[in-house]
């Protein structure tokens, strides 16, 4: 019987690929008005960070996920690693979000508000801290009884430590448990390693990325709710 649903975040609980871009590009033309050349500079060193934790995501489980990442994005750039790490706590760990609650998909609050009150426990799982994302959604009210990231166990999706861990926090088998992701890449794999059953969400329309089929599969929050009322044999 399923007792646990754990949900990836950009791209699942919200649509990141309409949201990002203008949020990027809001901070690009802001900086870039003041600071051209330095403004540049962080970009190139933004993208390097995000190919520095691509290649810890291939190597598995490493010893400080997010320091490492740093350290790399630094050497490869040749910037010293304090600017490397104001860049992306700019860009992300120091980010309000601003505007992207209007970005949620619909039904989102009010399924996991539903699926809560069936006596579900809740979790988001992501691989960047979700606080003051959630807060920013408009999503942080719905009882969640679990908020981690792959920062917690210094291992990106798709390894399947994440998955693995919140089941052991949450004393639920993972038998017992589904995660919710819109990449089968990290998210059914992951989940599916750690012994989860697993649901595409693809809210979004895009073709999924290459990666192993899920186990179920919802474009909307209705759909979704459907699919884990029916499997915790709850509803009505």
């Amino acid at each position: 019987m399923l007792r646990l649903v754990t949900f990836d975040l950009d791209g699942t609980l919200y649509a990141n690929s309409t949201y990002v871009p203008g949020l990027i590009w809001r901070w690009f033309t802001a900086s870039f008005a003041s600071a051209p050349w330095t403004t540049l500079k962080r970009v190139r060193a933004a993208r390097l960070y995000q190919r520095a934790r691509e290649g810890l995501r291939a190597r598995g489980q490493v010893t400080d996920l997010k320091a490492e990442a740093f350290a790399e994005a630094a050497r490869s750039s040749g910037y010293p690693e304090a600017f490397v790490r104001e860049t992306i706590d700019t860009l992300i760990y120091a980010n309000s979000f601003e505007g992207s609650a209007a970005h949620v998909f619909p039904g989102t609050h009010e399924t996991l508000v539903v699926l809560k009150s069936r006596g579900l426990k809740l979790a988001v799982l992501s691989d960047y801290p979700v606080d003051a994302k959630l807060q920013a959604l408009g999503l942080a009210d719905v009882g969640w009884d679990l908020l981690m990231s792959a920062e917690d166990v210094n291992a990106l999706k798709p390894h399947p430590a994440l998955f693995a861990e919140a089941c052991a926090r949450l004393a639920v088998d993972p038998a017992d448990a589904l995660h919710v992701g819109d990449r089968p890449d990290c998210d059914t794999a992951g989940a599916r390693a750690a012994g989860m059953k697993t649901l595409l969400f693809r809210g979004e329309g895009r073709p999924p990325r290459p990666g192993p089929r899920a186990d179920y599969e919802a474009a909307s929050y209705a759909a979704l709710r459907t699919i884990v009322e029916t499997l915790a044999g709850v509803g009505g």
